[in-house]
Parts: C-alpha cells; structure tokens; sequence
C-alpha cells in the first residue's frame, strides 16, 4: 500500500460554494478534535477538509504535494487553508507550489505557526532537539510498533510515536520562505517555543495579526481565547 502523509476527510456543508477549506492540525494533534471548537463559528456553513495524518510518518512535502493535487484535481477555485504550529510547514509548501496558479486563489490563515527552527526560541532550540532525538530513538526501537496510534489527542483520535518523531524533526529543521498569501496568524504571548518577535517580522508585512494569552497551540484546552483571536482577526481581514 502506497504511503500517504495525510488522509482526506471531506465534509460538504456548502456543496454550491467553489471554496475549500484544508485543516492542518500542529505538533501531537490531528484536525478534528485541534478544530473543533471553532466549528460552529467558522465551519459549520464550509466544505471541509480534514489532512488527517497517517499514522506511518509525517511528511510536510508530500502532504503539500496531495492537497495541491486535490486542489487541481478538483478545480477549487477559492482555497483556505488553517494550518496550527508544524502544520504551516505544509500551508507554506502549498503556497510555494502553487504560486503561480492562475486557477485558484491561495489564502492561509496561522495558529502559532513553527514551520522551521527559525521560529523557535534560542531556550527551545536547546531542548528541542535532543527531545526530537530521542523520541526518534524511541522510535527505531519500536520497530513497526511506531506507526501504531496509542497517543491519545483528542475523542476517537490518535497519533503513533512515528508521527511525532517526524514533526519534532520538521521543527528542528531550517525553514527559509517570504510569504505572501498568508493573511492572518495567531500568536499567544505565553508561548514558551515560539519567538514571537521573529513571527512578528516573518508575518506582520503581510499578514494581521491576533493574539491569546496562552502557550503554544492549546487550541483544545484553551479553544475560547483561540476562538475571540479568530473572530477579532477575521474582522481585521474582512
């Protein structure tokens, strides 16, 4: 069986609607319970698709490459994607190929995003990468017991150890690209691995700007924060 970084889940609620919307959830969390809380707010009149992560690895290449396909393939000619920490690794690969589509229109919307070590902080940078380390040594342990989902992220949703291996080690590497169709990100002032000041220049020529007092990407414990940040920033979009 061909391995695919990320599995469909499609919910049409606006079958008319030519727009797309592509859920990318960020370090240890799929789209489902990462996004739930906004749904009423923000999805629930949509069409959905949820980039559910296969439990066999993470890869922010060729998750990109299936819903730059999926996109083509489908014709959609108005594409949002809401990508959260590691997950804007993927939004920014879509954005790079398919910049010069005259066919659909790119917007990108951020929750704390880490594409890149560029964006940690000097203290995570110091952590983070023997944790990556070491979580991937615990997976070459495992064997193919990796890519079993036993790490609970939510009601009926899980991870395997091979996933999270994976998106530590996207994190830890380098991340170089001047955005352009991102038009609005969410950045909390209590994040301990992000660097705000960095996201702030990496982001704020192009994008608005909304902010949370939370750590990072804590869009399940902390969704009511999350949610008054999008709904300030969808205003300042508009």
């Amino acid at each position: 069986m061909k391995f695919r970084p990320v599995v469909f889940k499609r919910e049409w609620n606006n079958p008319a609607s030519n727009t797309m919307n592509y859920l990318l959830a960020g370090l240890g969390s799929q789209p489902k319970p990462a996004f739930q809380a906004f749904y009423r707010d923000f999805f629930a009149r949509e069409n959905l698709t949820y980039c559910q992560f296969d439990s066999r690895g993470f890869d922010a290449l060729e998750s990109a490459s299936r819903i730059v396909d999926d996109v083509r393939r489908n014709k959609f000619q108005n594409v949002r994607i809401y990508a959260i920490s590691v997950g804007e690794r993927v939004a920014e690969m879509v954005e790079m190929m398919m910049f010069y589509d005259m066919d659909a229109k790119i917007e990108i919307i951020a929750i704390n995003p880490c594409p890149g070590k560029e964006h940690l902080r000097l203290k995570a940078r110091v952590w983070l990468v023997p944790a990556m380390i070491l979580v991937n040594l615990v997976s070459f342990l495992l064997g193919w017991l990796s890519v079993l989902p036993v790490i609970w992220v939510g009601k009926d949703q899980k991870i395997s150890v091979r996933v999270l291996a994976d998106q530590l080690f996207a994190m830890c590497q380098s991340w170089e690209h001047d955005v352009e169709r991102v038009s609005g990100v969410v950045l909390s002032s209590k994040d301990r691995l992000l660097d705000n000041r960095k996201s702030v220049r990496a982001y704020g020529r192009v994008a608005k700007l909304g902010w949370t007092k939370t750590k990072h990407a804590q869009t399940i414990i902390k969704s009511e924060e999350y949610l008054t940040a999008l709904k300030v920033l969808k205003e300042k979009v508009s």
